[in-house]
């Protein structure tokens, strides 16, 4: 999955812990949830309803705390590394919230909408999934207590984990439930290659969903210092890319053949061998590699096409060649197909948003949660 879920919560769990998450002062039964301590929202309030699946307020928190938290890192970042965004701080060095970030939008404002749509997208998966009769299997199950104790592995220790589930927000079960979404997402993937499935994609039309194309490289890094070579090198690697592609273009035996030796022996790129060239979705492969790929017909051989990484000779391939030379690569093509059927689906979505959240300023909710937090530490290390 392009964003896998378990890693979401992952990078949560590592800032909680990195904070220092100790042993609960409390039992968890003895305690309110984080959020609602902040709030006096229950966690199981509805905060909105997605095509008839209602949102609770616990999922909605975790999913705003974790995208206020990655705009946090993201501007400190490039305040402290790059000198940028000095108008977003104030003297104590907080975030304001409600600075403009984009075209008259600001930062609270791009936070809630970014919410929002992961909220749709997961809850879309669910909604999906129920239509299609698609459920966690016996292995998803086992999966998910899997993915709770490597929770635990990482803490420590059960407690540990405990409490920084608890200062993320979440319950065992929204826990579990938001992974699920990753495994929900898998089964239905598994529809897609499943021949008589009401999500089977046809073979016909992987086309439009995956190219397999093969290049000579002549690179422009250098592979010991990893640095980019100087203007001469370049101008050497050019040339020699140059003469490969007037080779190519003067041959009229078999060009695919030629083409394969030419890459053996001249091209820079040792990761292409293997399949003889790569088969991908949209946006993997280098900018400019996939643009001048897409303009092939299978067996058309393009210019040069220069690229950060070098000097390329790309030669469109058959996909379906591809396809039996690296079979898994179809478990890719059946994803960009589901990712299509989920975006057609989050456009029409319905959403309802109730009025708990009417008066909530998010920006204030996020530095009160921070403030918590370093509270709550500060106690356990004490």
């Amino acid at each position: 999955m392009k964003k896998r879920l378990c890693a979401l919560l992952a990078l949560m769990l590592a800032a909680v812990l990195c904070a220092g998450a100790g042993a609960p002062a409390l039992a968890a039964e003895e305690r309110p949830a984080i959020y609602e301590g902040i709030t006096d929202i229950a966690p199981d309030a509805e905060v909105m309803v997605i095509d008839g699946n209602p949102v609770p307020a616990e999922i909605y928190f975790y999913w705003l705390n974790y995208n206020y938290n990655s705009m946090q890192q993201d501007l400190i970042m490039y305040n402290v590394y790059y000198g940028v965004y000095d108008e977003m701080f104030d003297e104590n060095n907080k975030i304001l919230w409600d600075s403009e970030l984009t075209d008259g939008l600001t930062i609270r404002e791009y936070v809630e909408a970014q919410t929002k749509s992961a909220l749709i997208f997961y809850f879309t998966v669910e909604n999906m999934a129920a239509e299609l009769g698609v459920d966690l299997t016996d292995e998803d199950i086992a999966s998910l207590e899997g993915d709770y104790m490597a929770g635990v592995e990482q803490a420590g220790d059960e407690a540990t984990f405990q409490d920084a589930l608890y200062q993320m927000g979440l319950s065992r079960e929204n826990f579990d439930r938001i992974n699920g979404s990753l495994y929900l997402f898998e089964r239905m993937r598994d529809l897609v290659l499943e021949e008589g499935s009401p999500l089977y994609l046809d073979p016909a039309k992987y086309d439009d969903y995956a190219v397999y194309a093969d290049h000579i490289l002549l690179s422009a890094i250098d592979p010991v210092t990893e640095e980019q070579y100087d203007e001469k090198k370049l101008t050497e690697q050019y040339a020699t890319a140059n003469q490969l592609l007037t080779m190519l273009r003067s041959t009229e035996d078999n060009v695919a053949l030629m083409f394969n030796q030419l890459a053996e022996t001249y091209g820079q790129d040792t990761g292409r061998a293997e399949h003889q060239g790569y088969v991908y979705t949209p946006g993997t492969m280098v900018e400019g590699f996939e643009t001048a790929a897409a303009a092939l017909e299978p067996g058309q051989i393009s210019d040069i096409v220069q690229t950060d990484l070098g000097y390329h000779i790309i030669m469109r391939k058959d996909l379906q060649t591809g396809l039996k030379l690296d079979p898994e690569k179809k478990t890719d093509i059946a994803e960009e197909y589901l990712y299509e059927l989920l975006q057609e689906r989050i456009a029409k979505a319905e959403v309802v948003e109730s009025d708990v959240l009417a008066d909530f300023d998010s920006g204030a909710f996020f530095n009160d949660y921070n403030d918590i937090l370093v509270q709550l530490n500060s106690e356990n290390a004490n």
